[in-house]
């Protein structure tokens, strides 16, 4: 290996480091081929190398006179009978935490009686959390619990950042989806601030009732996906 070949593909690595650490957004303007000359202190040749391999891993795309973007590729995010987001994005081989924003314990309100089939003024454990897809905030997920039933959902769900493995502590041992709404929004100033992302980009939103092994509900969660970074695929 020559050392022209060890100088571009040690400027391949730096860039593709940022980007999948989410340095970057998405559709950002990298600097220009001769910005990046400047700063690893080689010639134009060298950084088009490197674009060239960036362009081939399908992790920055052109515009003609305008300059080389960030592009990233959807992750596909399953909807089925079973609930495992946790599981379901490591299957797509891709990092996944959960950080809880909020969370408190309150009456129910009409909705939350409705959907979880609750008695009126019974309390429910209301969390706000981010999930976050290789280090980048990616999900905003609303929940709501019965507490009178799982009193201690919240430390279990802290410890295990799963709502499946808080559930199993609790003696659930299978989450099903009853039925899931999908529906789109444009991203407002809190959402996007959360997110990451410019206000007015669009959301994509599910409302899921999820029940244990007798059908008895026991999650409400409503959840707002970055569109440019999921997409939802519907298993049947």
């Amino acid at each position: 290996m020559t050392s022209k070949d060890l100088l571009w593909k040690e400027i391949y690595n730096s860039i593709k480091r940022e980007i999948v650490l989410n340095k970057y957004k998405i559709n950002k303007k990298l600097d220009s081929e001769g910005e990046y000359a400047k700063q690893f202190n080689v010639n134009r040749h060298t950084i088009r190398r490197a674009f060239k391999e960036l362009k081939n891993d399908n992790l920055i795309y052109s515009k003609r006179g305008l300059g080389v973007f960030v592009k990233t590729s959807k992750i596909n995010y399953s909807i089925s009978k079973n609930v495992r987001f946790t599981e379901n994005i490591l299957e797509e081989n891709k990092s996944v935490r959960i950080e809880i924003k909020s969370f408190d314990i309150a009456e129910c309100n009409l909705f939350e009686k409705k959907e979880l089939n609750l008695n009126k003024k019974e309390k429910v454990t209301r969390i706000n959390s981010i999930g976050y897809i290789n280090n980048s905030p990616s999900v905003i997920t609303f929940r709501s619990i019965p507490h009178d039933r799982f009193p201690k959902f919240i430390n279990h769900f802290v410890k295990k950042q799963s709502v499946t493995k808080a559930f199993n502590l609790l003696n659930v041992k299978k989450i099903i989806r009853s039925k899931t709404l999908i529906s789109a929004e444009i991203s407002d100033k809190i959402k996007s601030n959360l997110l990451n992302i410019d206000v007015g980009k669009p959301l994509i939103k599910t409302t899921s009732i999820n029940v244990d092994f007798n059908k008895t509900p026991i999650e409400l969660s409503e959840s707002y996906f970055d569109g440019s970074k999921i997409q939802i695929l519907v298993k049947v």
